[in-house]
């Protein structure tokens, strides 16, 4: 036979797991965007190649290109590391590679970027950190264009928590603050292009890192017909301290008031 303690123990066990799973289907990706893509062109001397190579969605994604023709080469390279198995904490980095070297016209872009969209059940708060770092050769003087940029935002229908890009360096990024129940969109990428219709030598390289934290919001102070789990939690604990004590009493042989032996 199962001792009360027992029995109150597997409760107790069986409460903590539903609390664990009851928070991590309180948020739910539904779309998973990630996704990496390269292209490089050039023509000269009468030939022309180009290549094109993408991926995704995954946790590991890698995707390059490289072109050759007469004296000339372009080559593009995007990569991304992420995580989304944790619906809490939304990590990643990434990078882009786009260059040239030519005599004639040519092309180079690539782009790393991570991109999901997930439904809240409860309020959360959010904490993003991230870093981003952009160099690149221009080559503007002789007609070419080139360009490397970065962006990040967190969005719900058409209002944006936060909405970041640039095609400078950026200092290490901090936001915070709440997310009620709903929908949401959140971006992360990094991309760099170049293109000419003359001899230039172009050379991007991008690339970020960062973290999506999100914390179940506090409770407010208005009771809930739906036991939260934390309070289950509490109940149980409540009741394996009452069985506990029951169990002590009768092995000391002291009865409760108004019981005979």
């Amino acid at each position: 036979m199962v001792s009360p303690v027992a029995k109150t123990i597997i409760v107790l066990m069986c409460l903590v797991g539903w609390a664990g799973t009851a928070a991590a289907e309180s948020i739910t990706i539904f779309n998973d965007r990630r996704a990496v893509s390269a292209l490089a062109q050039v023509d000269d001397s009468g030939q022309a190649d180009r290549h094109i190579d993408s991926q995704g969605p995954g946790d590991a994604l890698s995707a390059d290109a490289f072109a050759s023709a007469g004296t000339s080469v372009a080559n593009s390279v995007a990569r991304l590391t992420s995580s989304i198995s944790d619906p809490t904490h939304l990590s990643g980095s990434g990078s882009a590679l786009a260059s040239f070297s030519t005599f004639a016209p040519a092309v180079a872009s690539a782009a790393a970027v991570f991109a999901v969209d997930f439904v809240l059940d409860a309020a959360y708060i959010y904490s993003f950190n991230g870093t981003f770092n952009i160099s690149d050769f221009p080559a503007r003087s002789n007609g070419a264009f080139n360009e490397a940029r970065w962006a990040a935002a967190l969005s719900s229908g058409g209002s944006f928590l936060f909405n970041l890009g640039d095609t400078h360096t950026a200092f290490p990024l901090t936001v915070g603050g709440n997310l009620p129940a709903g929908t949401y969109h959140f971006l992360v990428e990094t991309t760099g292009d170049g293109n000419t219709e003359r001899p230039a030598t172009v050379d991007e390289d991008s690339l970020f890192r960062f973290a999506l934290d999100l914390t179940p919001a506090p409770v407010d102070s208005n009771p809930s017909p739906t036991p939260e789990p934390t309070s289950v939690l509490l109940l149980g604990t409540g009741v394996a301290g009452f069985i506990a004590a029951k169990a002590r009493t009768r092995r000391s042989g002291v009865h409760p008031i108004g019981r005979g032996k």
